[in-house]
């Protein structure tokens, strides 16, 4: 299944050059914990969408089981290629950030 417009965020040099661009919008996602769903290939197309600026007493116990998984696809226009690009992220509890499989950072 083709990604959905809300599963996607495009990067271009001239959306960045001024101001930041939100990423808290709709993701996919997924209760539990598996490093599979790390890759790239992934088929999350089954996944719930969640709205990532909801607080966590707003998402129904039945979805939300202590661990889960968000992912969006980002992709960077070639123009920004070996350019630094930062991505600032608020969130609750502890977090795995992966960049096409691979992890990169861990808070908490």
């Amino acid at each position: 299944m083709k990604a959905q417009s809300y599963d996607t965020v495009y990067v271009f040099a001239d959306s960045i050059k001024e101001k930041s661009i939100t990423l808290d919008d709709v993701w996919r996602y997924h209760p539990g914990d598996d490093t599979i769903w790390a890759w790239s290939e992934f088929d999350d197309s089954e996944w719930d969408t969640l709205i990532t600026t909801m607080r966590l007493d707003d998402i129904p116990e039945s979805t939300w089981k202590g661990n889960g998984w968000f992912r969006k696809i980002i992709v960077i226009d070639s123009s920004l290629t070996n350019k630094l690009i930062g991505f600032s992220i608020n969130h609750y509890g502890a977090s795995q950030i992966y960049l096409n499989g691979k992890m990169i950072k861990e808070f908490g």
